[in-house]
């Protein structure tokens, strides 16, 4: 469940990785660890309910991505859901970097429940001088 099947060169770049590195991987990959059991629960749920995915559509306001580097990015999410078929449920995923959110004057950091650091981003480097 939740394996890459194809991608385009654009999310190749978007993560930093190769279509060989991405395709055939789950998409946890792209995820920041925190999010990656999450992520995998809520799959479960929906597929274990009995919604109607026909034309369904999966709006998100606001995601983070993990880039290969480790670092986390802000993006804009969109899913929506393709064919059903004997494998089971196939999503089409449209992901962009949020451009409001994805400048060198705007840092992330990600804290779970403890105050644990899950995740940073790159920009945190130039905004608090540390190169």
């Amino acid at each position: 469940m939740g394996l890459i099947l194809n991608c385009n060169s654009a999310l190749c770049r978007l993560f930093g990785y190769t279509k060989s590195d991405i395709e055939g991987k789950n998409l946890n990959i792209l995820l920041p660890s925190f999010l990656r059991e999450k992520h995998h629960q809520l799959l479960l749920d929906f597929v274990n309910s009995n919604d109607d995915l026909e034309d369904y559509e999966f709006y998100d306001k606001l995601r983070f991505g993990k880039h290969r580097t480790g670092f986390i990015f802000p993006i804009q999410t969109r899913i929506l859901s393709g064919p059903i078929t004997s494998n089971g449920y196939k999503f089409i995923a449209h992901l962009e970097p949020d451009k409001n959110l994805s400048s060198a004057s705007v840092a992330f950091l990600l804290l779970d429940k403890y105050k644990n650091i899950q995740g940073i981003t790159s920009s945190h480097f130039y905004i608090f001088q540390l190169i």
